[in-house]
């Protein structure tokens, strides 16, 4: 089974100024809870406090 996923999600700059696509990749799975995440896009859809807001997109394949 498959399901896609959208969700808002915080970043704060500092903590990933300076880190590889796929740490920044990973710190997304956790941020969404999605640890399986496939195919993960994202874009700015605002800022909150100082903390930027991120639309997350993909999907999981849950295997059956």
């Amino acid at each position: 089974m498959t399901y896609d996923v959208k969700k808002v999600v915080e970043i704060d700059f500092d903590d990933v100024v300076g880190i590889t696509i796929d740490d920044f990749n990973d710190h997304l799975c956790d941020l969404t809870g999605e640890p399986y995440l496939q195919d993960i896009s994202w874009e700015v859809s605002g800022v909150n406090d100082g903390a930027i807001l991120l639309t997350v997109l993909g999907y999981v394949e849950e295997e059956v």
